[in-house]
């Protein structure tokens, strides 16, 4: 768990009470606000298209499709009962996904498809985007031991809201140990685990008085439905805009996300997946304030946090 830009927690340690208020001032003062964990807390983010591992996760459960189900996917898309329209590309792009504005749901996640995710957001419903997004950990009040902020998407949403929200944009707002979270259920055959910084509690004589009980959190998707969207996570990196996570011999899966949060602003760079070689194995999700494309910068950086864990 990293949050930049950290500080010097020994400045708050010291015996001198002026000197500790001093730089407690300074921190408190600081516009680039050090002493917020970003990786838990904060305002939280928009997480732009890494969103739609959880779209795609919500339809699969459905049964009403696969992997290789065919969904439009226009170039642009007019929101119901809105002036605004939906662009298809994250650089603003009006390309259609797929001839005849239509492709699977694999190559819609490979390419990052707008309005595919808006019209298929749509179809499954808020409900189910709600229940998936909420066993996966959406909305629970987690200890690590430290307080994580829910993370969450909005209330009653009309079908414009729905659409904005399939593509990780309108009010849903994450942490990035919620997205690590989202991406570690897929390596786990769906399964999604309670997060735990504390592998065990010693006492001076290194007697343990408590150790890490892993506990399962939820289970928002099949082990089958879970194997079909590693097999698109793969795809992604491997002939999509997940590239730069890509090494060689091992198997990764992600997804990139570019969060649009204000006018006149660069948007947050995301990357959400996960590496594993037989018994290696990592989930990460990297964001960069205004970085940019993910493709172009979160995705990098979780490839030197990935080959750090996992040697091939």
């Amino acid at each position: 768990m990293v949050s930049a830009p950290s500080y010097d927690p020994n400045r708050l340690a010291s015996h001198d009470t002026g000197a500790v208020n001093r730089a407690w001032t300074e921190l408190n003062d600081d516009p680039d606000r050090p002493l917020t964990n970003r990786a838990i807390g904060g305002d939280l983010y928009p997480p732009g298209s890494a969103f739609k591992l959880v779209v795609a996760s919500a339809a699969l459960e459905t049964g009403e499709y696969t992997a290789e189900t065919e969904i439009p996917g226009p170039g642009t898309y007019d929101l119901p009962n809105s002036s605004a329209v939906m662009n298809n590309r994250a650089s603003g792009g009006t390309e259609p996904c797929g001839p005849d504005d239509a492709s699977t749901l694999a190559d819609a996640l490979r390419q990052s498809c707008n309005t595919s995710f808006a019209l298929l957001g749509t179809e499954v419903g808020e409900d189910a985007l709600r229940e998936t997004s909420e066993e996966f950990g959406f909305g629970q009040r987690l200890e690590i031991p430290l307080s994580v902020t829910p993370s969450s998407i909005g209330d009653e949403l009309d079908a414009a809201q729905i659409a904005t929200t399939s593509i990780g944009q309108y009010e849903t707002r994450v942490t990035p140990l919620q997205m690590a979270m989202v991406a570690g259920a897929f390596a786990n055959d769906g399964v999604v685990m309670e997060p735990q910084l504390v592998q065990a509690v010693r006492t001076n004589d290194l007697s343990t008085v408590a150790e890490l009980s892993p506990k399962e959190l939820g289970q928002p998707l099949t082990a089958a439905n879970a194997a079909q969207m590693r097999q698109m996570m793969v795809g992604v990196v491997e002939d999509g805009t997940g590239t730069a996570a890509a090494i060689d011999g091992v198997e990764v899966g992600g997804k990139t996300g570019t969060a649009e949060w204000g006018e006149d602003r660069a948007a947050h760079s995301w990357y959400v997946g996960y590496g594993q070689q037989e018994d290696q194995k990592i989930a990460v999700a990297v964001l960069v304030e205004q970085g940019g494309y993910g493709s172009r910068t979160a995705a990098p950086i979780a490839k030197d946090v990935m080959e750090a864990v996992i040697q091939p």
